[in-house]
């Protein structure tokens, strides 16, 4: 019984010694530089020795895979993978209301509507307030103060103005009533609302605001409007948009004209072939990078009038990576509206690494078998001032092996791995073998028993 426990011992530890090897082997297969079809080298700016950002440019997000799944960042050199950190600027806010009472409302008669929102405390930091009116088509000038004591104010802005717009029974409608100022602690804040001559707002109420969170930042992408044709039976006109490039991240556009004083419904679609299209979810504020999907229709306006001065000449939705887009704008019964340009905006993309004194990089892209990279905690120091390096030339890899070709020209490490799995199988098999006819054999003539 003791020879036999120790002969599958020594099966055991023969098992585990595959493994092993198996492991160590397949470990080779963490990064393969013949799996990526693209490089860029990576040009490290002078002096440089920590930490440094490099923006994905157009032909990085065309060959690369959705989300740039797929990019890794080598040290020349000694072909190690540098760990990197990929940040989107969106900017997100976060808004947190703060219990507040109104107090004080006044209208002060062809001069100024006028009340005070009391916080409740000195101590709450707040930055934004929002005025509840239930007054239509309208545009004031505000002043707003803040006070511990209702008695010395001190301006903490002046001139912003607060605005609502609307056409029809319901038809359209677009208002902004928040007013953002610096931080403020002040437990008292009045709102001063001017006049202008015109009707005193209906106030119903007010909000005060916590807002936090860094601003979005944008790259600009620019557009070539490939066709531009105008139905008259239909009453609208139809752009179609390209790019350039598939892939590239976008979230709004904006147009450029010169035509003031007017109204349009538009609808926007995607393509990646200009030929079969899709909508695209517009997003119910422009002005902000999260809200609620509304459908695929949006308004752009732009009125100079004695009454109402402001324009909406852009849309968000939801982020896509369309090449083409085909934005229809709903005329009615007026001259189509004169577009001199369009743009294309994206948030801010940013690939955060270390770098060592002396050493070159290279970005690799282009696996449509990668996976996200994932690597330990980032333990360096990440701030929107970085030292930037710049992406080289777009460059084919000269060691890249097409992915649909034989899978031992792909990985021609399976082959060795392969020969050496199945020789440890073989010894390990004769080893047993042996030890178990041993075990069955009758003991050499001549010797004694016990």
């Amino acid at each position: 019984m003791a020879r036999k426990f120790k002969n599958n011992s020594k099966l055991a530890v023969i098992i585990i010694a595959i493994g092993m090897a198996l492991m160590v082997t397949l470990a080779r297969a963490d990064f393969l530089e013949d799996s990526w079809r693209y490089l860029k080298p990576i040009q490290i700016p002078t002096g440089t020795e920590s930490v440094v950002e490099i923006v994905p440019d157009n032909e990085v997000f065309s060959n690369s895979e959705a989300g740039l799944i797929d990019l890794r960042i080598i040290e020349t050199t000694s072909s190690r993978e540098i760990p990197y950190k990929l940040l989107v600027d969106r900017g997100a806010k976060k808004n947190t209301p703060i219990s507040s009472t109104v107090r004080d409302l006044y209208h002060l008669e062809d001069r100024y509507t006028s009340f005070v929102v009391d916080t409740g405390s000195v101590n709450l930091l707040h930055n934004e307030v929002e005025v509840k009116t239930r007054s239509t088509n309208f545009q004031r000038r505000v002043l707003i103060e803040g006070s511990n004591d209702i008695e010395e104010w001190a301006t903490l802005v002046e001139g912003p103005k607060i605005f609502d717009f609307s056409i029809g029974e319901g038809k359209f409608t677009t208002r902004d009533t928040r007013i953002r100022y610096p931080i403020s602690s002040s437990r008292y804040i009045r709102v001063r609302i001017f006049d202008n001559d015109g009707i005193p707002l209906d106030i119903s109420g007010a909000e005060v605001f916590s807002t936090v969170g860094p601003i979005s930042k944008e790259l600009e992408h620019p557009v070539t409007i490939k066709e531009n044709t105008e139905n008259t039976s239909k009453k609208r006109s139809q752009l179609t948009l390209d790019l350039g490039y598939p892939g590239i991240p976008v979230y709004r556009l904006s147009i450029v004209t010169k035509q003031e004083n007017f109204h349009r419904q538009v609808f926007l679609e995607g393509s990646d072939d200009s030929k079969s299209w899709g909508e695209i979810r517009l997003l119910d504020n422009p002005k902000v990078n999260v809200g609620k999907v509304i459908s695929n229709q949006g308004t752009l306006f732009s009125y100079d009038t004695a009454r109402f001065t402001g324009q909406k000449i852009d849309f968000s939705f939801t982020e896509s990576t369309f090449r083409y887009y085909r934005l229809t704008v709903m005329n009615e019964d007026n001259p189509a509206l004169a577009i001199d340009d369009i743009n294309a905006h994206g948030f801010l993309r940013r690939l955060i690494f270390p770098v060592t004194p002396g050493e070159n990089y290279s970005l690799y892209y282009g696996n449509e078998r990668s996976t996200v990279a994932s690597y330990d905690l980032f333990p360096y120091r990440v701030a929107d001032s970085l030292p930037r390096a710049e992406l080289g030339a777009h460059l084919p890899n000269p060691n890249f092996k097409d992915s649909h070709g034989p899978i031992i020209e792909r990985y021609p490490w399976i082959l060795p791995s392969i020969i050496a799995l199945a020789i440890l199988l073989i010894v390990a098999f004769l080893g047993y073998v042996f030890h178990q006819v041993r075990d069955r054999l009758p003991p050499p003539t001549g010797t004694r028993m016990p």
